[in-house]
């Protein structure tokens, strides 16, 4: 059985990061969470699938997603590889205002 070795940034530790946290936290997925990019240098290179980097992605990460690493990126800036390797899936044309359905817990569309 092949298991997916998510890493998770943790970034500002914000509202993003704590979104991404829930959402492997409740599916039952094991991540590991990181607070630098020391694991890009020191062998651990090689031991993720995916990178998740709530807050936008680092310029340490170019060469990683260059060789190969697959990222997931949330936030307003695109990365600086965008034009060549990412795949844009959503861009709003203006902030999305949110409302809370169930506090804490689902998050919808504003009106």
């Amino acid at each position: 059985m092949t298991f997916f070795r998510p890493l998770l940034l943790h970034g500002d530790g914000g509202a993003d990061y704590r979104g991404f946290f829930r959402i492997l936290t409740e599916a039952h997925i094991p991540f590991a969470v990181t607070t630098g990019m020391d694991w890009l240098t020191d062998g651990r290179r090689d031991a993720y699938d995916l990178v998740v980097a709530p807050d936008g992605a680092p310029p340490e990460l170019d060469a990683w997603v260059e060789e190969g690493g697959r990222l997931l990126v949330a936030g307003t800036d695109a990365p600086s590889y965008a034009a060549t390797r990412a795949r844009v899936i959503s861009r709003p044309s203006r902030p999305a205002r949110s409302r809370s359905i169930l506090p804490g817990h689902i998050r919808a569309p504003g009106r």
